[in-house]
């Protein structure tokens, strides 16, 4: 600590005094001590940007927590005997983005020491699913799922991919539309390419090689799959009639004549 003379004087010492409205370093401290003061997340920013102005004990602190995270990291890297594997390392959490990269420079220098092929990605959903789905899903045996957990996960993951998938599927409706499109076939590719395209728009773009990062085959088969579905689907239900309301209407035919009511006379004899 810069207050104790075991580190150089460092920017956070006023950063801190000023958001916890302490006059000295000791008082503060102490009260942090005391747990009268809490220490937050809400600290978090603060070393990032003491460490953008240069400042040296703030830029050990994030090079620390990313050697210790990507040192965890390389622990379960071995365990699971994975250091030959390509993998993926979701980086969940919004410290990753922080700037400058140090913390998120030291994780994957000490992840790709034990596994060369490790690749990093982000997270595919806002962090809110996860919250949703730990407390209920980290250990399915300890008891059921909150019903009501669950639906809100559905919900939001209905609203969220029907959002991605409505611009290409009015897109391939119009074309059927326009076209008389009616085969089935037709329609499955279409829905094939509506659910691809709703899975590379949530995978991270790289302008400067041209290229997705971060996809996994088996969730790009799932969701073309699952397209494909949906394409055969819309077909039994009106794509095999597509263009028909744009078709003139068929002339009716007229009615069979009536009997006459009046009594016939008898023939003569």
């Amino acid at each position: 600590m810069a207050w104790t003379g075991r580190n150089p004087p460092t920017l956070l010492s006023d950063m801190l005094l000023a958001h916890t409205g302490m006059g000295t370093v000791a008082g503060m401290l102490e009260e942090m001590a005391a747990l009268r003061v809490p220490v937050t997340p809400a600290l978090a920013p603060m070393v990032f940007e003491a460490a953008a102005q240069g400042d040296a004990v703030a830029l050990d602190i994030l090079q620390s927590a990313g050697r210790e995270l990507g040192l965890n990291a390389a622990a379960v890297i071995r365990q699971l005997d994975l250091q030959a594997e390509a993998f993926d390392v979701v980086l969940v959490g919004s410290l990753f983005n922080g700037q400058p990269p140090v913390l998120l420079e030291s994780l994957k220098r000490h992840v790709l020491q034990a596994a060369p092929q490790a690749r990093f990605v982000r997270p595919m959903g806002p962090p809110v699913v996860g919250a949703v789905l730990f407390p209920e899903f980290s250990d399915l045996a300890t008891g059921p799922i909150d019903p009501s957990a669950l639906n809100i996960v559905l919900g939001f993951g209905f609203i969220f991919i029907s959002g991605f998938a409505l611009l290409p599927a009015m897109i391939v409706v119009a074309i059927t539309e326009a076209f008389y499109i009616r085969s089935a076939l037709a329609y499955a590719l279409g829905g094939g390419v509506v659910g691809l395209a709703c899975y590379l728009g949530l995978i991270p773009f790289d302008p400067a090689t041209l290229s997705f990062d971060g996809i996994v085959r088996r969730h790009l088969e799932i969701m073309t799959g699952a397209g494909i579905v949906a394409g055969l689907v819309y077909w039994l239900i009106a794509g095999r009639n597509a263009g028909a309301w744009r078709e003139p209407p068929r002339p009716l035919t007229p009615p069979p004549p009536l009997p006459s009511a009046s009594p016939q006379s008898p023939p003569p004899l």
